[in-house]
């Protein structure tokens, strides 16, 4: 998990247009709700199937089990890209941002084994 999120954020600072272009129209890519309960997040996105199935190998139990826990890490991973393609955190900061993101997710990462355990 730490390699991929590590991969994610370099991937959005090394092809920072393709990143963004991704996300602007990224809705285009989802399945209209229509009635009922929303699908899976994982039907529209195959990086975040991608990320519950590297859940379910470290943790055990099903896709489904590990949802919320994807949605955590991608928003960190997300926010961690945008503060710093927007130029939004102050100049020389940027690498105090990638080991505050690092420590988020082994946070996350943590807390979720326990809760596993």
């Amino acid at each position: 998990m730490e390699e991929m999120a590590e991969a994610y954020v370099d991937y959005a600072l090394q092809m920072p247009h393709e990143y963004e272009l991704f996300y602007t129209h990224s809705r285009l890519m989802s399945p209209k709700k229509g009635r009922g309960a929303p699908r899976p997040i994982r039907e529209s996105r195959p990086n975040f199937a991608f990320t519950e199935q590297l859940l379910c190998k470290r943790l055990g139990g099903a896709r489904g089990d590990h949802t919320q826990t994807a949605l955590t890490l991608w928003a960190l991973l997300h926010g961690t890209c945008m503060l710093m393609l927007r130029n939004s955190i102050p100049e020389g900061h940027e690498e105090a941002l990638r080991d505050a993101c690092r420590a988020g997710v082994k946070a996350v990462l943590e807390t979720a084994e326990r809760s596993r355990t």
